[in-house]
C-alpha cells in the first residue's frame, strides 16, 4: 500500500514539475516574440520606405547621397545641384538653373558613340501615347554638352553624373552617382547603377525595388 501511494505521490510530483516545464517554455516562448517584435518595429521605423512622391525634386548632390531607403527613385546632377528623375529613364529631360537663374531645359536622352557611327541612333521616342524629340541644334542642349548632327551623344570630357537607389533588400536602400544606363564602364562602381556590363562594357539599369508585399512607409530620411 505504501509503494502504491509513494508511486502516485512520484506521478503527482512529475506532473507538476512538467506543467512548471511546460509554463516556463509559454512564458519563454512569449518573451521572446515579445522581443522579436520589438526589434522588427524598430528595423522598420528605422527603415521608412520613400517612394518617389516623398523626395524633393530638387537636392544637393551630399543631400543625395545622404539619402536613405529611397525606391524607385533617380537623380540628374549638373555641378552640384541634383534634379529628380524616373529611374527607368523615361524622363528625356531635365531642368537646371542657369548662371542668370533662369530654369533651362537639357536633353537627357544620349546616345553611344558606337551607335552614333553606324546610325542607329533615334531622337524620335514614343512612350505612354506621346511622342518626344530629343534632337538638339548645340552641345548646350544637351547634358553631355556634346551635341553631333542632331544627336546627344556622351561625353567623356563631360560625363553625366546619375544618381540611383542601390536597393539592399527589406525596404533597404541607399543612393550611388556614377554614369547613367548605356554609358560606358569597366567597373561596376562606375555606373550609379553598380551595375557594368562587363562583356559589353556599358552601364546597365537599375530595376531593383521592394516587392508589393513590403509595402511603402511615408517619410522623408536626409541624415
Amino acid at each position: 500500500m505504501t509503494e502504491f501511494y509513494e508511486k502516485e505521490l512520484l506521478f503527482l510530483h512529475f506532473s507538476k514539475v512538467k506543467l512548471i516545464v511546460y509554463k516556463l517554455q509559454a512564458m519563454q516562448n512569449k518573451i521572446v516574440l515579445a522581443i522579436f517584435t520589438i526589434i522588427f518595429y524598430i528595423y522598420f521605423i528605422n527603415c521608412e520606405i520613400l517612394s518617389y512622391e516623398d523626395v524633393p525634386k530638387y537636392l544637393t548632390k551630399d543631400e543625395v547621397l545622404k539619402l536613405k531607403n529611397a525606391v524607385f527613385v533617380a537623380f540628374y546632377c549638373k555641378d552640384n545641384l541634383c534634379a529628380k528623375t524616373k529611374h527607368s529613364y523615361t524622363d528625356f529631360f531635365a531642368e537646371f538653373p542657369d548662371e542668370n537663374g533662369r530654369m533651362k531645359k537639357y536633353i537627357t536622352e544620349t546616345c553611344p558613340r558606337d551607335q552614333f557611327e553606324s546610325g542607329e541612333c533615334n531622337t524620335e521616342i514614343y512612350y505612354d501615347g506621346n511622342l518626344f524629340y530629343t534632337n538638339c541644334t548645340s552641345n548646350s542642349d544637351c547634358l553631355s554638352n556634346k551635341c553631333l548632327k542632331s544627336v546627344c551623344v556622351f561625353n567623356d570630357e563631360n560625363p553625366i553624373v546619375h544618381c540611383d537607389d542601390i536597393y539592399l533588400g527589406g525596404g533597404r536602400s541607399y543612393m550611388h552617382c556614377g554614369k547613367p544606363y548605356y554609358d560606358t564602364c569597366k567597373t561596376d562602381d562606375e555606373c550609379s547603377s553598380k551595375i557594368c556590363v562587363k562583356a559589353e562594357k556599358i552601364c546597365n539599369m537599375q530595376r531593383n525595388g521592394p516587392s508589393d508585399s513590403e509595402g511603402t512607409m511615408v517619410g522623408l530620411q536626409v541624415s
